[in-house]
């Protein structure tokens, strides 16, 4: 039982185990922690990977300080498949090149560089793009000064449902909402 039992059907209170105690003393606890563990390090990992194909860009573009040609954005935008075709040779135990690949999709389609929909996109990929717009609108870019953190918090509710995952836009909102964007945002490389 790992919601309490009652003593008789009248009781309202439960008495023996409480599902915190049976959680603490279950065998498969510490099979839990290495889960919880190994999505945290999972999702690092990603953090740090994702934009790896912007290799592929000359840094001239990436930090150019005012607005970008159309054909400067299009080298930008490839960089999600020169770090899928970087990524997808290497073995590891979590589908890393596929989550870089689609982290510029958008559920409705709108999204690059398959214009790839709804349950067409891996969930890591809905995950990795409603952070990456949060990071890079709170952030400083060459071509503007950091939006904010609220601009960036208003851009993904005004698109929760449309173009990013509701579940994420709540989960990411109530992360920066309760630790700040420094919660998203690693200092990392």
């Amino acid at each position: 039982v790992l919601v309490g039992r009652r003593t008789s059907p009248s009781e309202p209170h439960s008495t023996g185990p409480t599902l915190m105690g049976e959680l603490a003393d279950a065998d498969w606890f510490p099979l839990l922690m290495v889960i919880v563990i190994g999505a945290v390090m999972y999702l690092l990992y990603l953090s740090m990977r994702h934009e790896i194909g912007k290799i592929s860009v000359p840094s001239q573009i990436l930090s150019k300080p005012n607005q970008l040609k159309l054909a400067e954005i299009g080298l930008i935008r490839q960089h999600s498949e020169v770090g899928y075709e970087i990524l997808r040779k290497v073995h590891f135990p979590w589908p890393i090149a596929r989550i870089v690949h689609q982290h510029h999709e958008r559920l409705d389609g709108s999204g690059y560089p398959q214009g790839l929909a709804g349950d067409q996109i891996s969930y890591g990929a809905l995950i990795v793009a409603v952070a990456d717009v949060v990071e890079a609108m709170s952030s400083h870019r060459p071509y503007r000064p950091a939006l904010g953190v609220e601009a960036a918090l208003d851009e993904i509710r005004k698109n929760r449902g449309r173009l990013y995952d509701p579940g994420v836009v709540d989960a990411c909102e109530s992360i920066v909402l309760a630790q700040g964007i420094d919660a998203l945002v690693s200092s990392t490389p």
